[in-house]
């Protein structure tokens, strides 16, 4: 069990790094078995409690000159960078607009390349059959029934819509600049949250969908205690400790 001490006083930096480590090392935790214990260890923290203030003391000072000293240099690049960084958008949105037209009027173009391309294919087989039924009805002509070739000719020719990928020029590749890239991205915004837990329930969408808001769930267990009950949800006990010192 370790011995209570008495803190040195501390005047430097130095001192109070020796001392955070000296306590440290004289107060390890213990099994809490009964009352002597549990007052050794309650001034086992408050020991501890002393050290981390004598720590912020000393070193906090030096950090808040290092934090505003940090928040200047900040300050003073914004004053620069941030005129730039609104350029940079504004040039980065023109670029991506137009390749973005670009892109669309070549997809344009390539659905009405490949339409042509169909229609040469199916005007073409329509030309066949129409000459096979030509053929046809001339034939039964010459056999004595006219009025069957007739009917023959007279039949629609249905040709039958291609539905297969066609092959088609394509479009030339658009002048890049060295060291300029654009692609598209893409992103979910969420329209409406009602539907989107309906899908999320019918398993047609992952639960990692919806991120619960932790903060809130805690604030109504820290406020309903032990009657805190939600579906899906345990509520998850613990105890704060405090210590004041000196």
């Amino acid at each position: 069990m370790p011995e209570e001490i008495t803190e040195p006083e501390v005047l430097t930096i130095e001192q109070a790094q020796e001392n955070a480590l000296a306590i440290t090392q004289q107060h390890p935790i213990i099994a809490i078995i009964d009352q002597d214990t549990h007052t050794c260890v309650s001034n086992s923290f408050l020991a501890i409690k002393r050290a981390r203030k004598l720590l912020n003391q000393m070193l906090d000072p030096g950090i808040k000159s290092w934090h505003k000293g940090h928040k200047d240099a900040i300050t003073h690049k914004k004053f620069y960078d941030d005129p730039l960084k609104a350029l940079e958008s504004a040039h980065c949105k023109a670029l991506g607009d137009f390749d973005a037209e670009q892109e669309r009027l070549a997809r344009v173009k390539r659905q009405a390349d490949e339409a042509a391309a169909r229609k040469v294919i199916e005007d073409a087989a329509r030309a066949e059959a129409e000459a096979k039924r030509q053929e046809t009805a001339q034939a039964v002509a010459e056999l004595g029934r006219p009025d069957i070739a007739e009917e023959i000719a007279a039949e629609p020719v249905v040709v039958a819509p291609v539905t297969e990928a066609v092959y088609v020029e394509p479009a030339p590749e658009p002048i890049k600049t060295k060291g300029v890239n654009s692609r598209p991205t893409y992103k979910c915004n969420v329209v409406d949250k009602a539907k989107l837990l309906q899908a999320v329930l019918m398993g047609k969408a992952s639960p990692d969908c919806f991120i619960p808001d932790q903060s809130y769930l805690n604030k109504r267990a820290g406020e309903e205690k032990d009657a805190f009950k939600l579906a899906g949800c345990e509520l998850v006990t613990g105890r704060s400790v405090s210590g004041r010192t000196a």
